[in-house]
């Protein structure tokens, strides 16, 4: 239990990545849990094979059942024992991996929670980004609305100026045209 408690302060203490003192101590107890499993296994093939052994002494006794009832209490004594290591092994086993998988959940919502920051984020700078090319847009419409105003007035302007000397040609040659015919009608 006292591990539990550990693994759950290294996850606050360290949202952001998984503490590497927890993957050191999760792997000592992981190999912990193997080596308690090995031991039981080798209590166990010991105990049988003294139990085989003992069985083949008891044949030449005379109470052989009693003897053999006896070698076979001493193997289940064992048994029970190496069984109840390897549940301590087991147990062992789990805890780690739900530490593990606690340890994961909290980095997994620690990413999410920095994605959804970084998310945000990106949003607000693509606003940004959308308004200031909105407003370069509407800049340059305007700015396009001005030259083409401009022109449409140097336009007006031009033939404005053009009908004036059409029409100050067309006084003169009326004026030269009248010059003319009272020089004919004085002749």
């Amino acid at each position: 239990m006292k591990y539990r408690y550990f693994a759950a302060l290294a996850v606050f203490l360290l949202p952001g990545r998984i503490a590497l003192a927890d993957e050191a101590d999760w792997d000592a107890r992981l190999q912990r849990a193997a080596a308690l499993k090995t031991e039981a296994a080798q209590r166990q093939r010991a105990a049988d094979a003294e139990f085989e052994r003992r069985r083949l002494v008891c044949q030449a006794k005379f109470l052989v059942n009693d003897c053999i009832n006896e070698a076979r209490d001493e193997q289940l004594g064992v048994r029970q024992a190496s069984r109840a290591q390897e549940r301590e092994a087991d147990e062992m086993e789990r805890q780690v991996k739900r530490e593990q998988l606690a340890a994961r959940q909290a980095q997994a919502t620690a990413d999410a929670e920095e994605k959804a920051r970084n998310l945000a984020q990106r949003e607000q700078e693509i606003a940004a980004r959308d308004q200031a090319d909105a407003a370069r847009r509407d800049e340059i419409v305007a700015r396009k609305a001005r030259q083409a105003e401009a022109g449409a007035r140097r336009s007006a302007e031009r033939e404005a100026a053009h009908r004036r000397k059409v029409e100050a040609h067309a006084r003169k040659l009326a004026e030269a045209e009248a010059r003319a015919a009272a020089r004919a009608a004085r002749q």
